[in-house]
């Protein structure tokens, strides 16, 4: 015999079953339902909003991993060259620890956001170099085993596929000025010595399909994978529109994975 449930119109069952599997899955948070499949769901921090209660709460329950917008950035980590102010990168750790969360590094190096004394300034070839290599070692360092990756440099190449014209790059005295990915590769190599067991990742925006940005994130990667420079993986920023190129996406992401990253 069937029952008043078989008897229903199908499209009202068909609405009866999608109502049904909604309210199953909103019983749930986001933070569990990726528990449950082992993934990670993170979300950008930034320490003052922790103070919100309904902000922290809904960060807490909703995700398993957070990354700090910009409390571990050069212009407020370096107020000044021989300050390290880790107060709010501590903060967000801090509340990481706390509701069990992964924290996400970013970002060690990029060619922007740096601090007024370090851009306004001429450096020697040996102090410049000093500088990036103590500023990649003390906060890699300092928030060592906390850390599970690092942005370790972030938007170094151009849309055309070229390295792109940045603070770092431009200036001679860390040496690698011209030439190409070298000073990449140097980043990734002071980062690995600094915290052996974190993860490296370079990352990037509009790199997420296969383009002139992409295929040279690519050549990058694939040369550093072949001489065994320590990058783990690529970040894809996804600044996408409502109608994403979803087989450029899938064909790009599986290249990547192809040469032994994560993306």
């Amino acid at each position: 015999m069937d029952s008043p449930f078989m008897r229903t119109p199908r499209r009202l069952r068909l609405l009866l079953v999608c109502v049904s599997l909604t309210a199953s899955c909103l019983a749930q948070s986001l933070r569990e339902q990726a528990d449950a499949l082992g993934f990670l769901v993170g979300t950008a921090v930034r320490p003052y909003a922790l103070a919100e209660q309904q902000y922290s709460a809904t960060l807490g329950r909703e995700f398993n991993m957070i990354e700090a917008e910009d409390a571990m950035k050069w212009w407020v980590l370096r107020p000044d060259q021989s300050t390290f102010d880790f107060r709010q990168g501590d903060q967000i750790i801090g509340f990481a620890e706390t509701h069990r969360m992964k924290v996400r590094g970013h970002t060690l190096v990029w060619g922007w956001t740096n601090p007024p004394w370090l851009t306004s300034q001429t450096f020697t070839v040996e102090q410049l170099a000093h500088i990036l290599h103590e500023h990649i070692t003390r906060v890699a360092g300092h928030y060592r085993g906390k850390v599970f990756a690092w942005d370790v440099l972030n938007e170094g190449f151009d849309e055309n596929g070229k390295v792109k014209p940045s603070f770092w790059y431009d200036q001679p005295g860390i040496g690698f000025a011209g030439k190409s990915t070298a000073y990449i590769e140097q980043t990734f190599r002071w980062a690995h010595e600094a915290d052996p067991d974190a993860l490296l990742f370079y990352n990037d925006g509009g790199a997420e399909t296969v383009n002139a940005k992409s295929d040279a994130l690519y050549a990058m990667v694939k040369d550093f994978k072949s001489r065994s420079v320590p990058i783990d993986g690529i970040g894809l920023q996804m600044h996408t529109d409502l109608h994403p190129d979803i087989p450029g996406i899938e064909a790009n992401i599986a290249r990547f994975t192809a040469l032994g990253v994560q993306v």
